[in-house]
Order: C-alpha cells, then structure tokens, then sequence
C-alpha cells in the first residue's frame, strides 16, 4: 500500500461523501468508537490537504498534467475539470493618491468599527442618547462549546 491510496478509498463523488458520511456518522454516534481519536483524525486529514493543495510543486505538476487534456475544460476519473485563470491586481505601483487616501480612511473605519463592537460587547444595560432618542443595546452574545485540537 503506498501513501496515496489511502486518498483513492476515500469517497469522489457527493453521492459517495453523502452516504460515507451517513456511515461514519452511524458508526461515531454508536460508541464503539473513540471519538476523539475521529475529531484528531479529521483535524490530522485538514492539514494533509491544505498542505498538499498549497505545494506550489504539486500545483504545478498537476496544472502540466491538465494541459495535456487541450481544452480548458475537459472531464476526467468521473469529473468535471477547468483551467481557470485567477487575476491578482498589485496597486502599489499606481502612484494613485485618491487610492491611498480611501484606504486610509477604510483602515480608519475598520479600526472605528472594531473600537465601537468593542464598547457595545462592554455594555451591560441599554441606555437612551439623550439627543437622538435612540437606546442603544448591548450586543448580543451567542457562543458555541467546541472542541479545540493541536496536533503534537
């Protein structure tokens, strides 16, 4: 068994993720499984495919492999593949003063932004703004228990 077999078990088409996941699911929820050991396992897997699909080595090779295919578009294993360009503009060398005073001023805003969620997570009662009539709330808290995981 070499290393990439283990990806070409793995379910390719959303009828296969879909009743993998049904599956696994079954499986995790039956408790003959360690949990745990599931969540590091999908967190272990999320950084073999960032990692993989990041390699500019990779990317490239596979990008060589899909000109070969003469077309942007072509289908291949039982998918559907493109060769899309994904455009990136540089403005620092714009020499555009009206550019540079907007970002300045959305930099101000953000950080204006961020200073008033701020204040509005400190409060603890509503108040009244005695000029405008308006009562302002504190913001309101949700939060979601989860489980965090460094892989060691």
């Amino acid at each position: 068994m070499n290393t990439l077999s283990t990806l070409t078990v793995l379910p390719s088409t959303y009828s296969e993720i879909k009743s993998f996941v049904e599956s696994a699911k079954a499986e995790i929820l039956s408790g003959n499984t360690d949990p745990l050991i599931i969540k590091r396992q999908l967190k272990a897997f999320r950084e073999v495919i960032k990692n993989l699909e990041e390699d500019e080595e990779i990317k490239d090779y596979i990008l060589t492999e899909a000109l070969k295919y003469n077309g942007k578009t072509f289908e291949h294993a039982g998918c559907k593949f493109q060769i899309r360009e994904t455009p990136q503009y540089d403005y620092t060398f714009c020499n555009d003063s009206e550019l540079v005073s907007l970002k300045i001023k959305e930099n101000m805003i953000k950080e204006q932004v961020k200073a008033r969620e701020k204040f509005l997570q400190g409060l603890k009662e509503p108040f009244v703004i005695e000029e405008t009539g308006e009562i302002i709330k504190p913001a309101a808290k949700k939060s979601t228990t989860v489980i965090a995981i460094t892989l060691l």
